[in-house]
């Protein structure tokens, strides 16, 4: 089963025998939802949709990952699941899911905000869509619309 981790305290620490400071954070793992039907919904925009389905480099595969990776999608765009877990679903080979991602991340869908352990964290371009608060989505984008 898939779970999804939030971090919900980081504290500073400094290592007594190398005086190298760090940060640990208490870790909250909660089972992903399995994407379907259901309560949950993400705002798209039509534009990023029309680009992205006529876009040649595109291949089939590389739309049902970036389709998993937005029914992942938690609050504020995170995507928090393994490549791993995306292949087992899609029942695909896992090269697919990492030269998918990696096409995602090299057009900018995706932005790789952190790497825990071997798996990396991304977030969902809010240029494409957005699943949170309008007002942060607002903020978001001023501060990043140079990006595009």
């Amino acid at each position: 089963m898939a779970y999804r981790g939030r971090r919900i305290a980081a504290q500073e620490y400094t290592d007594l025998e190398t005086g190298e400071v760090g940060k640990y954070g208490i870790l909250v793992a909660t089972p992903l939802p399995k994407p379907g039907i259901g309560g949950d919904f993400m705002m798209v925009r039509q534009s990023a949709l029309i680009r992205l389905a006529t876009d040649k480099d595109f291949t089939g595969y590389d739309l049902k990952v970036l389709m998993a990776y937005i029914g992942y999608a938690d609050w504020e765009n995170i995507v928090r699941v393994s490549q791993k877990e995306i292949a087992e679903y899609l029942e695909i080979n896992p090269n697919h899911v990492s030269r998918s991602t990696k096409k995602l991340v090299e057009k900018k869908i995706l932005i790789e905000i952190e790497k825990v352990g071997r798996y990396k964290h991304y977030q969902f371009n809010e240029f494409y869509g957005w699943k949170g608060d309008s007002e942060n989505y607002q903020r978001k984008i001023k501060e990043n619309s140079k990006l595009m």
